[in-house]
């Protein structure tokens, strides 16, 4: 999946050189940037372990997560558009359907910032992948 530096309201969304993952959702039931601060605020007993370190205005469609001292872009939030659904090399959870056929759309999770250039390496991964569990347990819409 091809990733572009994004201009935003605030200067530049980092290219992470596909170090990202994709949370796939039901078509238009996507979290906006509220809903995601309000996950991460209502679980913060429950064991979700992050905070959101920059919102921009909800119509730019990412907000920046920080987890362990690491900060990670969440961008496809709604309103905005959804990042493009391409055939993944791992699907968990899904039967005979790869989210390519227009039934899901995607919000991508991606290393920014100072941290992308090293976002394979195995910490900058394993908070990654712990984020996205964390949250993909305690959303529900």
């Amino acid at each position: 999946m091809p990733h572009t530096f994004q201009q935003s309201g605030t200067g530049q969304l980092a290219d992470a050189a596909g170090a990202g993952l994709s949370l796939l959702f039901k078509a238009r039931t996507r979290p906006g940037a509220q809903d995601v601060a309000r996950l991460i605020e209502s679980s913060h007993a429950a064991g979700l372990l992050a905070r959101v370190s920059h919102m921009p205005e909800p119509e730019e469609g990412w907000l920046e997560l920080l987890a362990s001292g690491l900060t990670f872009d969440m961008r496809g939030l709604a309103p905005a558009r959804p990042v493009p659904v391409t055939a993944p090399g791992y699907t968990f959870g899904f039967e005979d359907k790869d989210g390519t056929d227009g039934v899901f759309e995607a919000v991508e999770l991606l290393p920014s910032g100072h941290i992308a250039a090293g976002g394979r390496l195995q910490p900058v991964l394993r908070t990654m992948m712990g984020l996205a569990a964390d949250l993909a347990i305690h959303y529900s819409n």
